[in-house]
């Protein structure tokens, strides 16, 4: 919704659209000043479409060359994303050097994927989709219900891996690839990555 008011803010007042960057910059400034924290990874997924590789300091991205197809299921409740961030800023003061190497592991599995998608290997990515949950669930940002839906997303025909998305605590958990038969538990949706991203249509 940021990113949307934003474009047409810039199509009403402006000549033309600002450059994604400026624009980023400005939408991760608002969902920090709303909810006080905030990678502004979405903001820039949204406003670049496709599979993007994004860091927040330096800000940088980049979209990569595949848009494979998901399956995201809805746990039933979300937890915001500063009570997650305050979860696990609790757990690092305990253990600073452990969550010094988490977090390096984690930038790591990234790494690794960028030239799985590239090749499009997606039992490859699937299997650091796999590690990575497992980095998130030692972090404390599992419950018993996302890691029921990542097991049962992962015995599932069509899926390669499955794992927390976005924080943690709750919302969805995100799978790779097209799941095929049928799905009761939870919400499920269906989605295909839009190469687009954000746009003026009228």
């Amino acid at each position: 919704m940021t990113v949307a008011l934003l474009r047409a803010l810039d199509a009403m007042f402006t000549l033309g659209l600002r450059p994604p960057a400026a624009c980023l910059a400005e939408a991760r400034a608002i969902i920090r000043g709303v909810q006080g924290v905030g990678s502004g990874a979405d903001a820039a997924a949204s406003l670049y479409g496709g599979l993007v590789l994004y860091r927040a300091r330096p800000q940088q991205v980049r979209v990569l060359p595949a848009a494979p197809p998901l399956t995201a299921v809805y746990s039933g409740h979300k937890t915001p994303t500063a009570e997650v961030i305050a979860v696990v800023e609790r757990h690092r003061r305990l253990q600073p050097p452990l969550f010094a190497a988490l977090f390096d592991l984690m930038d790591d599995c990234v790494a690794r994927a960028v030239p799985c998608i590239r090749k499009k290997d997606w039992a490859g990515l699937g299997a650091l989709m796999n590690f990575h949950h497992g980095l998130q669930a030692a972090l404390g940002v599992n419950t018993p219900e996302l890691e029921l839906i990542c097991q049962r997303l992962r015995d599932s025909a069509g899926i390669q891996g499955a794992k927390i998305s976005g924080s943690g605590l709750g919302d969805c958990v995100v799978g790779l690839g097209k799941l095929r038969g049928s799905w009761k538990a939870q919400p499920l949706y269906r989605l295909q990555v839009d190469r687009d991203g954000a746009r003026v249509e009228s």
